[in-house]
């Protein structure tokens, strides 16, 4: 018998032959090779309820815009990722969280917005579990105003990387919501916050900030918000900000205050910066807005950025740090409030024209400041500024590297201050100049003054006069204020320096600028009209109006300015006033007039009146009046009616050319030279009306004034012809306008009350007989 010989040994598994198998087989392999491979590179294949993926469009109702086709709803927790080629837009309110909520709405167990991803909103939402922002929320809808909320149990989180735009930022007529967050509902914000009208905070819910920046825009406030303020902390809140930027603005309700914050445990701290605010480019432009926050709330550093608006603090506001008063923005610390800074009070302006770029502050309460207050002023080179100290201690080391002279009323000279250590007055002006042609800033460090300022008899009339004071206060002054003035033996005329020229204010009229409001920082001439004079003031004159030029209620003037007409040269100007007022008189009225005081540089025309040399004058009554002209240069001129009221018919007659020029229709172009006379031209109104006969000898009926009333008497020769008869009275103002129209008995004694103050035309009628009358009424 043969036997098989045992020739077999161990090999690699790897080197056995391969089994065949059939083509049927290698197919089924094959795909199952595919699917793995392609689970390997696309992991999250599987469909994932909740999971946006924008396949076909932003419609949140559309299955095939989710992974799973299914549109998600209270149970399903709603991821928006990266990536997508849409996303979402709700069309209607959005509910975020368990719990049923009838209508028709979009609805989710939870909501994560990933960082790269977006949702655009048309309509409300509804917080009631858990939502995260780290990409895109914006809701903008221009046609529907309303509320987001966040109820019990809700939270939004805005991540570092997120942005939530409660309502389109800055657009200030539509797009507008409310953030309520309610008790038991959470806000957190470490990204890009906004809400477009108010947040509020109620009793027992919370908001905190860790970073980054928010605006709360408050742009529906006092007309149909139903919220208590912009920004509203409730008692009882939670939270507080400790990183940082907070601005807030806001509209507010009668009876409410813009921002409210009435939890004392609600801070803001960190490094965390508060910006009392308003949107810089918004039309029409804000309105003032309080601010009230109560004791025991802490502040880092805050910020007032108001843009031109006041806002007034209540309450008691204590910050840890600084706090700064941007140009053009005005605070007012209320009677009562307190305001207390551990390190330094910064008040701000522009290098620019100071009279409209300017910080304002108003303290009627209690400011404490820890470290420095600092008033920044501006004043440009090569031309001399008055100018004066809003703080208590400051010297003339303030202006080294500068001139700077004081001015002495007896001899009525201008000297140098030439020591640093020269202790600048309270309420003193003086005068201050530097070489260079730039705008320089000046820092002006102390004690801010307020309350009561001045003393009896610190000013003189030794010489002409004049006397060179100051706005000592960090705010204008109101020279016409009704209450906190003390002016005793002074004109009410006021002289302040203005690019190189002077601008004047007396009564309701300015000329170059001139007007009731001194800004901080200026020095102004007043002029003592007796030994000794008084010039004090109180906080009462204090306020925020920006210096503009003041024309409320003035009646029957005219302003005529004068400018060079030569392109090749800077164009400069001058001012005149003339008014028609019944407290005037023929001479100087220290209530009513202004005295010419010439410019210092030689190329500005000056126009003035001859009599008195005035820039302001009022008259008794219209007649013509003389006109001065100074031009440093022969050249080409105009003079033009800048502007006027109660007065037409207004003409300017060249007595040098004998050309007369009607002034309402076009200015007056001429030529001057040295050789010309000064006193070339007269002011000619030529009022409309009628021509007064003052000879009332022989006549029937006599016409006088008494006691405010004006008084129409026949005489008895002539009783008889004139009972029964209608008189026609009619009574014209100075400037020819009907101001008093009726029929009376002209066989009886008339009386009627005046007008008003002053000189009046009046006209009867009765049958053929007529007379006119010029009458004045004191």
């Amino acid at each position: 018998m043969k036997t098989k010989p045992i020739t077999k040994t161990w090999e690699d598994p790897a080197y056995e032959k391969p089994v065949l198998v059939s083509g049927w087989a290698n197919f089924l392999i094959s795909l199952v090779v595919f699917l793995i491979l392609l689970l390997m590179m696309n992991p999250t294949y599987a469909q994932i309820a909740g999971k946006w993926r924008g396949f076909d469009d932003t419609n949140w109702n559309n299955t095939n815009n989710w992974d799973d086709g299914a549109v998600p709803d209270n149970t399903i927790d709603v991821v928006i990722p990266s990536g997508c080629t849409n996303y979402p837009t709700t069309i209607k309110k959005l509910v975020v969280g368990a719990g049923f909520i009838a209508g028709d709405i979009y609805r989710c167990k939870s909501l994560e917005i990933q960082s790269g991803a977006n949702i655009f909103s048309e309509d409300s939402l509804w917080v009631n579990g858990t939502m995260t922002v780290a990409g895109l929320y914006l809701y903008d809808n221009h046609w529907l105003s309303g509320t987001h909320i966040i109820n019990a149990g809700g939270s939004l989180t805005i991540t570092s990387t997120g942005s939530a735009f409660i309502g389109q930022y800055g657009v200030i007529s539509s797009s507008k919501q409310d953030l309520i967050v309610n008790t038991g509902g959470s806000l957190s914000n470490a990204g890009y916050f906004s809400v477009n009208d108010c947040l509020i905070i109620h009793s027992g819910a919370s908001f905190t900030m860790t970073g980054n920046i928010a605006f709360i825009m408050g742009w529906e406030g006092d007309y149909n918000s139903t919220c208590p303020a912009s920004f509203y902390v409730a008692s009882g809140a939670s939270g507080g900000v400790t990183g940082g930027e907070v601005y807030v603005q806001g509209k507010e309700k009668s009876g409410y205050y813009a921002i409210d914050i009435r939890e004392p445990t609600f801070d803001f701290t960190g490094t965390s910066k508060f910006t009392i605010y308003t949107e810089g480019d918004q039309a029409p432009a804000y309105p003032d807005f309080d601010v009230n926050i109560v004791s025991g709330v802490e502040f880092y550093d805050v910020v007032v950025n108001n843009n031109g608006s006041t806002s007034t603090l209540y309450g008691t506001m204590k910050v840890n740090n600084d706090m700064n008063i941007e140009a053009p923005s005005s605070l007012t610390i209320a009677s009562g409030a307190t305001l207390n800074i551990t390190n330094d009070l910064f008040m701000k302006t522009n290098l620019g024209p100071q009279s409209t770029f300017y910080a304002s502050l108003i303290d009627l309460g209690q400011l404490t400041v820890g470290g420095d207050s600092q008033l920044q002023w501006s004043i440009q080179g090569q031309q001399w500024h008055l100018v004066a100290s809003p703080v208590s201690n400051e010297t003339a080391n303030l202006f080294n590297g500068m001139y700077l002279q004081q001015f002495t009323e007896s001899t009525n000279a201008w000297t140098d201050i030439t020591s640093l250590s020269y202790q600048l007055g309270v309420m003193q002006g003086y005068a201050a100049w530097f070489d260079d042609n730039w705008w320089q800033g000046i820092y002006f460090t102390g004690d801010l003054n307020t309350g009561n300022i001045g003393s009896d008899n610190n000013l003189t009339k030794n010489n002409q006069g004049w006397n060179l004071v100051g706005n000592p206060y960090p705010s204008p002054i109101d020279w016409d204020a009704t209450t906190g003035w003390t002016k005793t033996n002074l004109n009410t005329a006021i002289y302040l320096e203005n690019n190189g020229n002077w601008a004047t204010y007396n009564n309701g009229v300015g000329t170059n600028g001139g007007s009731r409001y001194i800004a901080p920082c200026h020095g102004f001439f007043v002029q003592a009209n007796a030994h000794p004079a008084t010039l004090k003031m109180s906080n009462t004159v204090r306020v925020h109006n920006k210096p503009v030029y003041f024309k409320s209620g003035l009646n029957n003037f005219v302003r005529l300015e004068i400018s060079n007409t030569d392109q090749t040269n800077p164009v400069y100007t001058d001012e005149l006033v003339v008014r028609i007022h019944p407290d005037a008189t023929p001479g100087f009225d220290g209530k009513l007039d202004a005295h010419k005081l010439f410019a210092s540089n030689p190329d500005i025309p000056q126009i003035y009146c001859t009599h008195q040399t005035l820039a302001i004058n009022a008259i008794p009554e219209i007649k013509p009046v003389d006109i001065m002209l100074l031009t440093g240069e022969p050249g080409t001129y105009q003079i033009s009616v800048e502007d006027w009221e109660g007065l037409e018919n207004i003409y300017l007659v060249d007595k040098f050319t004998g050309n007369e020029c009607d002034l309402n229709q076009q200015a007056y172009c001429f030529t001057s030279y040295n050789s010309d006379p000064q006193d070339r031209f007269t002011l000619d109104f030529k009022a409309s009306g009628i021509e007064p006969d003052v000879n009332q000898d022989e006549a029937p009926i006599t016409i006088f004034a008494e006691n405010g009333h004006i008084h129409i008497v026949p005489d008895g020769k002539f009783i008889n012809q004139l009972a029964n008869k209608n008189l026609s009275v009619r009574i014209y103002d100075v400037v020819g306008r009907e101001v008093y129209f009726n029929e009376l008995n002209a066989g009886s004694t008339s009386t009627i009350s005046a007008p008003g103050k002053g000189i009046f035309i009046v006209n009867i009628k009765v049958q053929e007989f007529e007379r006119t009358v010029k009458t004045r009424v004191f």
